[in-house]
């Protein structure tokens, strides 16, 4: 299965959206990481990454703090952080148990699945990595203490487009001083946890 088309102007409108609301948030985003690298990276895990994991990270690796950018670590919502391709290889070591877990469990059918975004805590982001499985690329929101959601996005542009639209309208709002908010109006912790990531 390729990647889907739509991700690299689903992301670069994520961009202009935070760009909008924070400038200062946009400039820390760092250079892109080359598709080679990514692919080496991943293969140390056992993982063969899809074509959207290498777009994702050849969009920006992470985020980088300094007095010309946000304090904002790189959080573009309330529950949501852009990680690095580094950053994303270390949470996947801490996940393995998880994922593993999920397996036993028969909620996923295979421990190859990649972080591409962090919600928090243990809790974050995921694609589908299975080189033979029929739904390569999707994606889901991943929680130690929660089942996984059977109504995953076949692509990361769903989810991405959400976000955006969140910032856009208003739904999530940044302030220098306070940082992100949300206006959702089912703020439920299983909302929350999950908001612009799976349904």
């Amino acid at each position: 299965m390729s990647g889907d088309p739509r991700l690299t102007g689903a992301l670069q409108a994520l961009e202009r959206a935070i760009a909008d609301v924070c400038n200062p948030l946009a400039r820390g985003l760092q250079p892109g990481v080359a598709p080679t690298e990514v692919r080496a990276r991943v293969a140390e895990r056992g993982i063969e990454p899809p074509d959207d994991l290498l777009t994702l990270f050849g969009w920006h690796d992470g985020y980088v703090s300094s007095s010309d950018t946000a304090p904002a670590e790189g959080w573009v919502g309330p529950a949501l952080r852009i990680i690095s391709l580094s950053e994303a290889c270390d949470v996947h070591d801490l996940i393995s148990t998880t994922l593993a877990l999920k397996v036993e469990l028969n909620e996923i059918s295979s421990v190859a699945w990649f972080p591409v975004f962090d919600m928090s805590g243990w809790d974050v982001v995921v694609m589908n990595c299975g080189p033979e499985d029929p739904r390569r690329g999707e994606v889901m929101g991943l929680s130690p203490d929660m089942p996984v959601s059977a109504q995953r996005p076949m692509s990361l542009v769903e989810p991405v487009v959400r976000w955006t639209e969140y910032i856009r309208s208003g739904v999530w709002t940044w302030d220098p001083r306070d940082g992100w908010d949300s206006h959702l109006v089912d703020v439920s912790p299983e909302t929350w946890r999950r908001q612009g990531c799976v349904p």
